[in-house]
């Protein structure tokens, strides 16, 4: 049975998800993240995105989100682009989805990915800078 994995950018501006399966992307999804409309607006937007990739035997969700978190509780403890203090954001989409949920820094996830799949795999040092609505 194959396990597909989403993953998601949380963004100030726009949310985007893909569905992955090995090391490819079969579906992709951007939804604005209308931060202006406040936190229950931006979650119900990270769901409608994460739905629209959804498929059958999803093993899980991983997340890049701005700001400081306690990735081990899956916490959103201030995001500078985002109206969230101290959300367990990972709660919130595993009761959703039912699905393990894994959240962690946006730049920490950029630089992982760059680092194992990207520009950096064959190196033994990697350092990542993002810029977005903010830089990490």
């Amino acid at each position: 049975m194959k396990k597909y994995i989403i993953g998601v950018d949380l963004g100030g501006t726009n949310i985007r998800a893909g569905l992955v399966l090995g090391n490819k992307i079969i579906k992709k999804a951007e939804v604005k993240t209308e931060v202006s409309k406040g936190k229950n607006i931006v979650i119900k937007n990270l769901v409608k995105a994460i739905s629209s990739v959804m498929t059958n035997n999803v093993a899980g969700i991983g997340i890049g989100s701005p700001g400081p978190l306690n990735y081990k509780k899956g916490i959103i403890i201030n995001s500078p682009n985002l109206p969230f203090r101290n959300t367990n954001l990972k709660k919130i989409l595993k009761r959703e989805f039912n699905v393990h949920v894994l959240i962690d820094n946006d730049a920490n996830c950029f630089t992982l990915g760059e680092a194992l799949y990207g520009s950096g795999k064959k190196h033994n040092c990697v350092i990542g800078l993002t810029i977005g609505t903010g830089v990490g």
